[in-house]
């Protein structure tokens, strides 16, 4: 008798319980998704790191045509590139003096807006690629390329500098000669460039740079978050110092 009313007593609570569901308010409602947030929620997307972003924040004295100055190379002459830009920054400028050092930062430090795009093998060459073309349509007249002295003769061009920055210089500039050395120095070569497109359409790619310029100091200033006086002080000589050989040698192979 007493095993009856405990079935019974288990039959009508189960009974009730599944009741109450049936006639619940919210039958047949599904429960509002709560968004999580991830650990790289934080992070900038490198869809806002395009060509014409990276014109309009480049550092307020390095907004500016430069005339027979820009230094490019490829492959394993990043460093030695550095040295001679360094060794007379009135004769010469590198893609790494243009910027704000912060750019570069790929700690993973949880205030660093840009680890999830330097962490990425994809999206940190996305980010070099539309930076070099940036670097590549602000120079003018001429400009250098260092090859290391092995790859002289024949330069790989499956980097950067094959695929994006020489393609812009030709077709965006009014570069007409490139000035070749080996990063020993040793030997130096005159390349001219001759398949350019027509005159009116260079002088409109380059004037489209100064209009970006003019619209600079925006969204870049507040991604940095410093003043243009602390921005300045740190121009004169900042890619001498920040560099280390273990930074330019990964960089290095994107070139």
């Amino acid at each position: 008798m007493a095993i009856s009313c405990r079935a019974t007593f288990t039959f009508v609570t189960i009974f009730l319980l599944f009741s109450s569901v049936s006639t619940s308010p919210f039958d047949g409602v599904q429960p509002e998704k709560q968004t999580v947030l991830s650990p790289n929620s934080d992070c900038l997307n490198i869809t806002t790191f395009t060509p014409d972003w990276f014109l309009q924040n480049t550092k307020q004295s390095f907004r500016r045509e430069f005339i027979d100055k820009a230094v490019f190379y490829t492959r394993g002459a990043g460093e030695r590139a550095r040295k001679l830009a360094c060794s007379d920054p009135w004769k010469y400028v590198t893609i790494w003096d243009i910027w704000p050092s912060e750019l570069y930062d790929s700690s993973n430090h949880v205030s660093n807006k840009l680890r999830c795009i330097h962490n990425s093998k994809n999206t940190q060459r996305n980010f070099f690629e539309n930076m070099s073309s940036a670097y590549a349509q602000m120079a003018r007249s001429h400009a250098y390329v260092m090859h290391t002295l092995s790859d002289f003769a024949s330069p790989p061009m499956e980097g950067i500098w094959g695929r994006i920055e020489l393609d812009v210089l030709t077709q965006r500039t009014d570069v007409s000669e490139l000035w070749k050395q080996s990063d020993d120095q040793s030997l130096k070569e005159t390349i001219e460039i001759s398949r350019k497109p027509a005159k009116h359409v260079l002088v409109s790619a380059m004037e489209r740079v100064g209009e970006l310029w003019g619209q600079a100091m925006g969204d870049g200033q507040k991604l940095r978050g410093r003043s243009l006086e602390e921005e300045e002080e740190e121009e004169e000589t900042a890619s001498c110092r920040l560099w280390d050989a273990k930074v330019m040698k990964e960089l290095d192979a994107l070139f």
